[in-house]
């Protein structure tokens, strides 16, 4: 989970898709796209919707882990973020 400050909330919303998002300012394939949302975006801070990883198993054959440590999607959502 991550926090933000009640003032993000009045940041101008954003008036785009998130397939134009990907088609237009981001080069991410269908597989590195976590974000399903991006609600407002200003000069303090982005207010976004993401979706985590699959199981490491739907990405590496052998994994030595069946959960990740750290969600690898959401990390590389906040650096897409700051893209936008």
């Amino acid at each position: 989970m991550i926090f933000f400050s009640a003032t993000l909330l009045t940041a101008p919303k954003v008036d785009y898709s998130i397939e134009s998002l990907y088609q237009e300012v981001l080069f991410h394939g269908p597989m590195m796209q976590p974000l399903e949302v991006v609600e407002s975006c200003g000069e303090r801070g982005i207010v976004s919707q993401i979706v985590g990883a699959p199981d490491p198993s739907a990405w590496i054959r052998q994994p030595l882990r069946q959960k990740w440590i750290v969600d690898p999607l959401a990390v590389d959502a906040v650096l897409q973020l700051m893209i936008v």
